[in-house]
């Protein structure tokens, strides 16, 4: 089973043409939303019996702040983007 793995990855790279166009670009959104899901389970839900109350309530906090910067960090990103076009 590893060698026919080994042998499709050299046969893709060798290949002339882009693979990348036959993959659609929402497996590639769906993929980084199932990490991004991962991720937060782990983050939120498995550390809440490994850490203390006020540990735990901190990290929440700091969790939401960035949320909330990000957030509005893409929104102004939109704006710029739109009001250079």
């Amino acid at each position: 089973m590893g060698y026919t793995i080994a042998v499709v990855e050299v046969a893709f790279i060798l290949l002339p043409v882009n693979v990348l166009v036959f993959v659609p670009h929402f497996f590639f959104g769906s993929l980084l939303v199932f990490i991004a899901c991962d991720l937060i389970v782990e983050w939120l839900v498995e550390i809440r019996s490994k850490v203390t109350g006020p540990s735990y309530a901190v990290g929440e906090c700091f969790l939401f702040f960035l949320i909330t910067l990000y957030s509005r960090f893409l929104r102004l990103c939109f704006v710029y983007v739109r009001w250079c076009l």
